[in-house]
């Protein structure tokens, strides 16, 4: 911290922190929406990689409203996955080891955001199609297994309010 307070750095930080812990807490967590009682976490991880979900999700709202937005979702992922390795972080059930936790937090970022960027290309001129795309991450999230049509169907309503929530995320930010 500066002189003069927080740099903008560590408010970046900060706000794409809390922008990923909001949706996470509706999505997973205790402030739940009705679409996310759609979620089946079958993974052993799917709170885990719920979480960087959010956190892509997060990015993709905010990052055009950031200084040097590589830096912020760098240090965003590490303070994540550092969280998630203490007792009380436990809840997103992360790989036990740290440095496996740090690979599969940066594949499921990397994976996400490249499905992000797809997205906005694709969400202008065809949303069905970009809703999909948000449904697969969403499935991504559950299980390993290939996504079915009864998947689509009920994951389909989520993805639409994730797509709305982008929004009110980017001017929260």
């Amino acid at each position: 911290m500066g002189i003069f307070g927080k740099s903008r750095h560590e408010k970046e930080v900060e706000g794409l922190f809390r922008l990923t812990t909001h949706l996470y807490s509706m999505l997973g967590g205790d402030k739940i929406v009705t679409e996310a009682r759609a979620l089946r976490f079958e993974r052993p991880d799917s709170h885990f990689r719920l979480l960087f979900l959010c956190l892509s999700t997060a990015q993709c709202a905010a990052a055009s409203k950031m200084k040097n937005p590589d830096a912020i979702l760098n240090d965003s992922m590490l303070t994540l996955v550092q969280f998630s390795l203490t007792p009380e972080g436990r809840i997103f059930t992360p790989p036990p080891d740290p440095q496996e936790a740090a690979n599969l937090a940066g594949a499921c970022v990397q994976d996400f955001l490249n499905r992000w960027s797809s997205w906005v290309d694709i969400s202008p001129s065809n949303p069905a199609t970009a809703t999909a795309i948000v449904v697969g991450m969403l499935r991504e999230v559950e299980s390993a297994a290939p996504i079915a049509k009864g998947d689509g169907d009920r994951l389909f309503p989520l993805g639409q309010w994730v797509e709305r929530s982008l929004e009110p995320m980017r001017s929260a930010f």
